[in-house]
């Protein structure tokens, strides 16, 4: 038996579709989104979205780069790619 599930089925699907909309949304705001401020914690939120194989986190930062590495970076690709034969990006 054991205690029934806090998110009910459609609650689980409707925290599906608004994470798969909005990848990068805040977990409150998924809350809001689902309509359950106040009953449900983070933590469900994650087991829900893990079961269903999606997962969250912060995106990585990126170093700026100046306008010169930049042509060097692509220069270097051409060159690799053409040596290999893919295709150029």
């Amino acid at each position: 038996m054991g205690r029934p599930p806090i998110l009910t089925e459609r609650a689980h699907r409707r925290l599906l579709r608004a994470a798969k909309k909005e990848p990068k949304i805040e977990y409150n705001k998924l809350k809001e989104e689902v309509d359950m401020q106040n009953q449900i914690s983070n933590r469900t939120i994650t087991r829900a979205l893990a079961e269903d194989g999606l997962s969250k986190w912060r995106a990585a930062r990126r170093p700026k780069i100046s306008a010169t590495t930049a042509k060097k970076r692509r220069t270097l690709l051409s060159i690799g790619s053409t040596s290999i034969g893919m295709r150029r990006l």
